[in-house]
């Protein structure tokens, strides 16, 4: 599988991963073994904190001023920036699709 991000977008994958196991860890740790794996809520929990994570690191890197530059032919200025995306998605809009999947894996695993 091919990953694609530009900046930091790489970190969607360790926020969402790095949420999902501790959040697992904290609730095995206080439920019980297991309990991750039988209850719908801890990884709709996981996805919600990675969501915000995403969404409000997302915001700050990818509103941060860029360079301006002046074009020597034509005297136009204009900014560049460094985007921060996985998969062409912004960082910040990886935690609203995050929120999503956080609803429809509670849904999932409550219909099981």
């Amino acid at each position: 599988m091919w990953l694609i991000w530009k900046g930091f977008g790489i970190l969607t994958i360790f926020i969402i991963g790095v949420s999902m196991i501790g959040v697992q860890a904290v609730v095995d740790n206080i439920f019980g073994t297991d309990y991750w794996s039988n209850n719908a809520w801890p990884l709709s929990l996981s996805l919600i904190i990675s969501g915000l994570i995403c969404w409000f690191l997302g915001r700050y890197l990818n509103s941060r001023p860029g360079k301006t530059v002046i074009d020597k032919e034509t005297g136009e200025e204009f900014q560049l920036r460094k985007t921060h995306s996985f998969f062409f998605i912004p960082l910040q809009y990886w935690g609203i699709i995050s929120g999503i999947l956080s609803i429809i894996a509670y849904i999932w695993k409550m219909k099981k």
